[in-house]
């Protein structure tokens, strides 16, 4: 009897406690979509800035997490560059020596973290290194192609004379909407029906079932939207679509695996029911690059 009384209660407060859970992602959901739409539709400087204080804080969350496995990276220097590269990469794509910018500011800033490093009381060099330039290479570098991807129209223009024959406003809309449905088919289908582990030893509730429809459902969600909009024509779209749907799950369980073997949970507390930056935009985060990729070799 008093078995099934401490069972009772216990199910009641975890009853409460997913109920309150579900009212602080709903929150801010309410308040982080309208705004992410709105940056997205204005694009130029106010997207560029958006994503320079979004990298910022997710390049933190990451320094962070490697914190916890003993390194100690230069969190001022990685941080510093992090502003200087992407807020200076909208006006960097319009000029044609921009190759040459971004390789020398990429070397004074490796040059910089070896420097510091030999000043630094810090021990385990290696460690702080690779983190401080790791940071920038995944988070930095990554962030500037999702800026790329939003203007590829407006660079298009700037290098050829015209833009493309798509709005890539649209592009990161559809490839963004297609990253969270892949993440929500992914999670109910295989709560629902997975009986089959993905990767065990990254993600332990990642089924092969849930994998699959998160994947079906990106491509599907990718061909739809560029359908009705006109945008994309139905093979790049359907490509487009493989890709966040192979590349959104390989980089959310990348971010998995470093948080697993930092043994945190989430990347911070940032965002209330959310997790941290990083672990909401972690897909789109591994996707952007790949995306900018087939752009430039394909359309």
């Amino acid at each position: 009897m008093k078995e099934n009384q401490f069972l009772k209660r216990r199910l009641i407060k975890n009853s409460g406690f997913k109920l309150k859970e579900l009212t602080k992602r709903s929150i801010v959901a309410a308040f982080g979509i309208p705004v992410i739409v709105l940056l997205i539709y204005l694009g130029s400087y106010y997207f560029t800035v958006a994503v320079t204080f979004l990298s910022t804080v997710t390049l933190w969350e990451f320094y962070k997490i490697v914190e916890k496995k003993g390194a100690k990276p230069n969190k001022f220097w990685g941080l510093t560059f992090n502003i200087v590269l992407t807020l200076s990469s909208y006006f960097l794509f319009s000029n044609q020596h921009y190759n040459e910018i971004l390789f020398a500011e990429s070397l004074i800033f490796i040059v910089g973290a070896l420097s510091l490093q030999l000043i630094s009381k810090n021990h385990n060099a290696i460690m702080n290194i690779s983190a401080t330039i790791g940071g920038s290479a995944y988070i930095t570098l990554f962030f500037i192609c999702l800026i790329a991807v939003r203007e590829y129209d407006y660079f298009g223009y700037i290098y050829y004379g015209q833009p493309p024959a798509f709005d890539s406003m649209i592009l990161v809309y559809s490839f963004i909407v297609s990253v969270w449905i892949c993440d929500t088919a992914a999670y109910l289908f295989g709560r629902k029906f997975g009986r089959h582990k993905l990767m065990p030893h990254v993600s332990p509730k990642k089924s092969w079932e849930g994998a699959v429809a998160g994947f079906f459902g990106s491509v599907v969600t990718m061909v739809l939207i560029n359908y009705f909009t006109d945008n994309l024509d139905f093979a790049h779209s359907l490509m487009i679509g493989i890709i966040v749907g192979i590349g959104g799950q390989i980089g959310d369980l990348a971010e998995s695996q470093l948080k697993r073997d930092a043994g945190v949970k989430d990347s911070s507390g940032i965002l209330p029911g959310h997790g941290g930056f990083l672990d909401r935009f972690d897909s789109i985060l591994f996707v952007s690059p790949i995306i900018l990729v087939y752009l430039v070799i394909f359309i």
